[in-house]
């Protein structure tokens, strides 16, 4: 069982000695993403996820499974194929990094942008900025509004501090008069 990643899109092939029995492919939840009946005269498969495609090449006795998402990192797991029985049954772990989600949607740009290279650079740009306010300027934002609200509420402190001294030398004039 190998796997690759191609723009959004994890493939999952699974391939086998003799492909006489059914195949199930599994995600990380171990739940059910694709399945294909024993292929006696047709192939007939069936996935479960609506962003997913599978097919068999009897010729290499493979079943490849694609599936596509905006979130490539939703496909870190273990993925598993079983053909027949659980007694033929094979896992891979899919890791993906996140430099290869930045990599991935830079890749995006490229194919949004074949008939336009400007809407190529303008999409990078996009991407560029989107990634580095999400791990630079959020944090600064965050940090920022905790600590004006934290002056905010020292400020109001110190108002009341003031107005006590004030109506305390009120008094003491009162006082001494």
């Amino acid at each position: 069982m190998t796997w690759k990643i191609r723009t959004r899109q994890l493939i999952i092939d699974c391939k086998v000695e003799h492909l006489h029995f059914e195949v199930s492919i599994f995600g990380p939840s171990s739940d059910l993403q694709a399945h294909c009946l024993s292929p006696t005269h047709n192939i007939s498969c069936t996935s479960f996820n609506t962003d997913g495609h599978v097919k068999q090449i009897l010729q290499t006795n493979t079943t490849v499974y694609t599936v596509e998402d905006r979130d490539i990192s939703r496909f870190n797991g273990i993925w598993t194929c079983q053909h027949g029985s659980r007694k033929d049954e094979t896992s891979t772990e899919v890791t993906i990094a996140k430099e290869h989600v930045t990599k991935s949607l830079l890749s995006l740009c490229t194919c949004i942008g074949t008939k336009q290279v400007v809407s190529t650079i303008v999409c990078r740009r996009v991407v560029v900025i989107l990634i580095s306010s999400y791990f630079f300027i959020m944090p600064f934002i965050f940090g920022f509004m905790e600590k004006t609200r934290c002056k905010g509420f020292q400020n109001n402190n110190h108002d009341d501090h003031m107005l006590d001294r004030e109506q305390a030398r009120e008094r003491l004039q009162q006082e001494s008069v």
